[in-house]
């Protein structure tokens, strides 16, 4: 993946209610449009695609709700034949699809817990937790060092 300008073009969150109880946290990612793209770019022309996406974050009970917007471009050689068949069919090749969505999910999921933050939402992944032990007898300061876990 040759990747130009991931740009977030619209940022939402909302806080219905205060979070109480068991909460499910549940991401759900679009492609909402995929087109062929020419890119300018160092004295050149190259193929792409332009990729729009959106990112939801939804709470049950519905306690609010976080929505990203935004785009890419990705610079393949078969970019036209990848676009046409999207255009007829809405699929694409299963390795550019996990490419995209895990690209996706890494950017939009580090502002979603900065937003989240913001409302006052769940943060949409668990943190993991420092856990420090106690030191023993020795000088060995290792033990002093905290120990990252997940609940």
């Amino acid at each position: 993946m040759a990747l130009m300008g991931f740009a977030f073009t619209k940022f939402d969150a909302t806080r219905l209610s205060s979070p109480k109880g068991k909460i499910t946290i549940n991401h759900d990612i679009k492609i909402e449009d995929l087109k062929y793209a020419n890119v300018q770019g160092h004295g050149q022309t190259n193929n792409g695609l332009l990729v729009e996406f959106s990112y939801t974050i939804s709470y049950k009970p519905s306690i609010g709700k976080i929505r990203l917007e935004g785009n890419f471009i990705d610079i393949i050689d078969n970019s036209k034949e990848v676009a046409d068949e999207y255009k007829k069919n809405k699929e694409m090749p299963l390795e550019l699809r996990e490419q995209y969505y895990n690209l996706i999910n890494s950017k939009s999921l580090v502002k979603s817990i900065f937003l989240s933050e913001q409302v006052g939402l769940p943060s949409p992944i668990n943190m993991p937790k420092l856990k420090f032990n106690k030191p023993e007898e020795s000088d060995d300061k290792a033990s002093e060092s905290p120990k990252s876990t997940k609940k």
